[in-house]
């Protein structure tokens, strides 16, 4: 399982966010960004082109499949963020093949990748993101795909392009949230957080710093681990 950090952060605090210990007997590791005073991934194809850091996290990955004997077919990539950008990219890179799934909170497609010169890899794929958003846009903006698109688009490369299965989650918490998954054949899938915004779903150390709120309806590292687990 590889953990890519959001902006600007530390491992430290993703741990504390995400608390991957829930994993419990999957073997986890959280490469961390350049450069250290603010480290950021270079999740762009187009305003960081260069491949350092994909050649970096497919080194680790190597290394942690040798170090730890975890399954080469069973390796798996989760990010937040600018982490969820990486993950992205990198099922558009070589690296891509490695991965038997992918989930990105707080993340959307970059419309560069609609572009021909690029194919993604026909990952699983699990998203979780906030309508009320205002860093990751629910409906596009700034260059990225809306989050319906980007389900769709993922749908599309799983050759899952069924009728999708909508479900309204319990309302379980006063938190101002509500939960609607949409799931393409069970490999797509989308836990849409109606008023959510640039949050963490069920972590209690999101730093709340914008619009919208933080649902604790559902736990995005469960939510994540079950999906995984399915695959």
């Amino acid at each position: 399982m590889v953990i890519l950090h959001s902006a600007y952060t530390t491992i430290e605090k993703m741990v504390a966010l995400v608390s991957p210990s829930k994993f419990r007997d999957w073997s986890v590791v959280i490469p961390e960004a350049l450069p250290a005073a603010l480290p950021r991934w270079m999740e762009n194809p187009v305003t960081t082109p260069g491949e350092v850091d994909v050649e970096f996290i497919d080194y680790v990955v190597a290394r942690a499949v040798v170090q730890t004997k975890a399954d080469p077919n069973r390796i798996f990539v989760m990010g937040f963020s600018s982490g969820a950008f990486m993950a992205m990219r990198l099922l558009h890179e070589n690296v891509g093949a490695r991965f038997r799934g992918a989930a990105c909170v707080a993340g959307a497609l970059l419309n560069v990748y609609t572009r021909p010169e690029w194919s993604a890899y026909p990952t699983p794929m699990l998203l979780i993101n906030g309508t009320a958003d205002m860093n990751t846009p629910y409906n596009g903006q700034y260059g990225l795909l809306s989050v319906p698109e980007t389900l769709l688009y993922w749908a599309k490369k799983q050759d899952a392009q069924t009728i999708p299965v909508i479900t309204t989650l319990p309302n379980t918490s006063a938190d101002g949230t509500t939960v609607t998954k949409t799931s393409y054949a069970g490999t797509v899938e989308l836990y849409a957080i109606n008023n959510g915004g640039h949050y963490w779903p069920g972590s209690a150390k999101n730093l709340v710093t914008g619009p919208g709120e933080v649902c604790m309806d559902i736990d995005a590292t469960m939510v994540i681990r079950d999906f995984f687990s399915r695959l």
